[in-house]
Order: structure tokens, then sequence, then C-alpha cells
């Protein structure tokens, strides 16, 4: 990132948000790689429909609660908006 690029989080700072989905399967990559966004999530942050909008996402994963605890206390501390939590959660026939 150059000094002239400013990575600003998006956020929402009303109720929470829950939707449920599935990951996609990309046959031109082979891979599991696609996750759509609900409408729900999309009215709460509508830059994420903006075709010209310059919008990159990080994902961390930290293997303690105390970690995690941590960096959103750091967060706090800055004023960073809450991150968005994504589970995911396999699904079992009980047949």
């Amino acid at each position: 990132m150059d000094k002239e690029t400013k990575e600003t989080p998006l956020s929402v700072r009303r109720e929470a948000i829950y939707t449920e989905g599935r990951l996609s399967y990309s046959e031109s990559v082979g891979a599991w790689n696609l996750v759509r966004l609900k409408s729900e999530l999309l009215h709460k942050l509508p830059k994420l429909k903006d075709k010209k909008a310059n919008i990159k996402h990080r994902i961390t994963y930290y293997f303690t609660y105390e970690e995690l605890l941590n960096m959103l206390q750091e967060m706090k501390k800055s004023g960073d908006p809450l991150p968005l939590l994504l589970f995911f959660e396999e699904i079992t026939n009980n047949s």
C-alpha cells in the first residue's frame, strides 16, 4: 500500500445483522471460494454494491479467545468499527 492510499473499514452502527448462507464451488477456479452476501447485509453496507468502489477484505483467525479479546480491546481504544464475524458451520443430516 502506498502512502497516498487510505483504507477505511466499512461499518454498521445500528442493530446486529444475522444472515445465513452457504459457500459455493467455483468451477472455473476449482475451489470453494464464493461467499454470497445476503441483501440484509448489502442494505446496511450499500458501498458493497458500488461497482466502482475499491473494496478489499481481510480475514483474521485468532487461535485463542485471549488473542481475540485483546484485538477487540485495541479496536475499541482506537475507535475502529466492529468487525464482521463469519462462522463456518458443517451441515450434517440427522437421519
